[in-house]
């Protein structure tokens, strides 16, 4: 007799669910769970300082790769991207020091943003790396909700030091 496996269905959860506050509860979780978001970018991902000031603004994550000691910069946002978060990340880019590796987590990309990221990994120096990761949620029945990370845009080479 065969047994038939019971298996449970893959929802979406909606990130403002899980996540209601991008500054307070989003960011801070993304600081503790870092090795998460370095998975997807194929990267020892350790992210230090949260709220670091650039000037008169604030990069939302601060931190490096453990196994080549690259810094990494991470925006990061829970609604659709947009321009006033594209011009974000590229002044806190370049208002840090040695930045070779520069993120941005949202749960949708349009295709503008996408196809500016690719443009900058094609017209920026050797070295600089923009990466665009959607952030989604999902779950199985009842459990607890994951997050699950995709990488939408990355340098030619793929991950981090590639």
């Amino acid at each position: 007799m065969t047994h038939v496996p019971l298996l449970g269905k893959l929802e979406t959860v909606p990130v403002t669910e899980v996540w209601s506050h991008e500054a307070y509860v989003f960011t801070p979780w993304l600081l503790e769970n870092a090795d998460r978001l370095g998975d997807a970018l194929g990267m020892d991902l350790e992210l230090t300082v949260n709220e670091h000031p650039i000037g008169d603004f604030y990069l939302d994550l601060l931190g490096h790769d453990i196994s080549t000691g690259e810094t990494v910069i991470v925006e990061n946002q829970l609604q659709k991207t947009d321009h006033s978060h594209l011009g974000q990340l590229l002044t806190y880019a370049a208002g840090v020091d040695e930045v070779s590796n520069i993120v941005w987590v949202a749960p949708e990309f349009r295709q503008e943003h996408r196809a500016a990221l690719d443009w900058l990994n094609t017209h920026t120096q050797e070295g600089t790396r923009f990466f665009g990761v959607q952030i989604s949620a999902v779950r199985i029945g009842d459990s607890a909700p994951a997050p699950l990370f995709t990488v939408v845009s990355q340098p030619n080479g793929g991950a981090a030091g590639a």
